[in-house]
């Protein structure tokens, strides 16, 4: 039977760009993420940061991402996803939440998101 670890990172608030319409390329909009990377820790007790996910370094890569304006979230999450299985190749699973704040649609009450699950 195996285990797995997962890093999360919760409610982390940006000021982004993305979107269709030309409002939201102009004005922007607040984004909320969350994201949960799992990986195998092995068999052993994990004592050192390069036996884990770095979640310091997983933060500044979405934060690089936010920053890169994207008409679709879901080609942000994907896009997302795949940079950081690149930067860690241990990642067996990501499962991320992309949430605009403010929608762009009158008389909508509420908050608009999408999530991406990938397994590796």
């Amino acid at each position: 039977m195996s285990a797995r670890m997962h890093i999360e990172l919760r409610q982390l608030r940006f000021r982004g760009y993305h979107g269709l319409y030309p409002e939201e390329q102009k004005i922007g909009n607040e984004f909320e993420v969350e994201l949960s990377l799992s990986f195998d820790p092995g068999n052993s007790v994990l004592s050192a940061l390069d036996a884990t996910i770095d979640y310091g370094a997983v933060y500044e890569m979405v934060k690089e991402q936010m920053a890169e304006r994207e008409d679709l979230l879901e080609t942000w999450l994907m896009k997302l996803a795949e940079k950081l299985h690149t930067r860690f190749p241990n990642i067996k699973k990501t499962d991320i939440t992309i949430t605009k704040l403010q929608v762009p649609i009158t008389g909508f009450s509420g908050r608009c998101g999408v999530r991406f699950v990938k397994e590796y």
